[in-house]
């Protein structure tokens, strides 16, 4: 069956070729045409019936490659051979070529056109020009006087791009991360002495970024203690956003919670603002265990700028729900616990403002102030002593 496309096939071995061929010779020449048997001709030599009805001779080596054409595609050779080097006879062709939907070769009919008369309008549009301060440009050379490099076929300034590399080595980075820390971990518990020795050390010298997402995964199904911490004291190291919120979240663990301690340890390594404020945000969780446990957390990191945050943390508001059981008993659950239904009873929310005790011992510490759960005479003292060191820095 006779394909509609072209098809490249190497000459060698071909003795003739089928009408609506083409024979594309090595010094980029074209030739509509057939090869016809010729016993006479040396076996170096081709005899070619062109389509014309002229015949020529030439050197098989002259021969580059055959293309099998469709219709078109041959009435197109024959029209290209005969269109006249004009305007007009080459923007006829490039309309031939956009009617049968040959977009390829309808392109050098429309740069001929605009060779011929630069300020063709329609052959200028063709090929995605756009006249700008009286300049002809098309987009990618408009792009390019903008600044912008093509990148995986998208226009983007070279900072973009840097980024986007950046951000594909770092993906690269932390894929190849959930493997090490398998191994290491393998080494750790199943290798020799030896081996496992040096696991461990490169388990607790972990400071890289690119470790975070593995680290995280890892500690989600770890069991070993001693992995666990070795994974909270990297993230400490580390110091990014990721292993910060961790080792907030682990700092808010429950009280009897191992690592709560540990995790907090790692943060106030650090003295930094930022992770007050970022655990300043818990004095407003729907949890008053977890607002309590914030207090006690910012009392330890000793950053006075969170005096605001725990005055607004002193009392707050928490909603619980209660039913009524048999013999009018009561259940209570409050905010961020379970449900605490009693059997066959009929809930009811109700909302409680509760003192918080660890968030008032914070304050204390920081301020060397206490006027209990007074939030309105914490206030007036803040504003008051707002621009004195104790309340700009204090770092006890």
């Amino acid at each position: 069956m006779r394909t509609t496309f072209p098809l490249l096939l190497m000459l060698l071995g071909i003795q003739s070729i089928r009408a609506g061929e083409v024979l594309i010779l090595q010094n980029e020449g074209r030739i509509e045409g057939e090869i016809v048997a010729d016993e006479n001709l040396p076996k170096n030599q081709h005899r070619i019936k062109t389509s014309s009805g002229g015949q020529i001779v030439l050197d098989k080596t002259a021969i580059k490659q055959v293309v099998i054409v469709g219709k078109d595609e041959a009435e197109y050779e024959r029209l290209r051979a005969i269109a006249p080097d004009t305007v007009e006879g080459q923007w006829k062709m490039a309309e031939w070529c956009r009617e049968k939907q040959m977009n390829k070769q309808r392109v050098p009919h429309l740069e001929r056109v605009i060779a011929l008369e630069p300020d063709h309008l329609q052959a200028r549009i063709a090929l995605g020009y756009k006249q700008i301060s009286g300049r002809w440009l098309r987009r990618d050379e408009l792009m390019k006087e903008r600044g912008y490099v093509l990148y995986k076929g998208e226009w983007k300034l070279p900072q973009e791009v840097e980024l986007l590399e950046q951000a594909a080595l770092s993906k690269n980075q932390e894929r190849d991360w959930y493997g090490r820390l398998n191994r290491l971990k393998a080494d750790f518990i199943n290798g020799t002495p030896g081996k496992s020795q040096e696991a461990w050390q490169k388990l607790t010298t972990i400071d890289d970024p690119a470790a975070v997402p593995a680290i995280l995964q890892e500690m989600k199904t770890e069991k070993l203690p001693r992995l666990l911490r070795a994974y909270i004291e990297a993230l400490g190291r580390i110091g990014n956003g990721p292993s910060f919120r961790t080792l907030v979240d682990l700092a808010m663990g429950s009280a009897t919670d191992q690592y709560q301690e540990l995790a907090l340890e790692q943060l106030k390594k650090r003295k930094n603002s930022d992770i007050a404020m970022l655990i300043a945000g818990e004095l407003k969780s729907k949890d008053n265990k977890r607002v309590n446990r914030a207090g006690y957390a910012l009392g330890e990191l000793g950053d006075s700028s969170v005096i605001p945050a725990l005055i607004d943390g002193l009392i707050t508001k928490h909603k619980f729900q209660i039913s009524s059981g048999d013999g009018g008993q009561m259940s209570a659950s409050f905010g961020g616990g379970g449900g605490g239904f009693s059997a066959g009873g009929k809930a009811q929310i109700i909302e409680q403002a509760l003192e918080n005790f660890q968030v008032l011992t914070a304050l204390n510490k920081l301020s060397g102030q206490n006027f209990d759960y007074n939030q309105a005479a914490w206030r007036t003292w803040y504003e008051a002593n707002r621009a004195k060191p104790v309340i700009a820095g204090r770092r006890d």
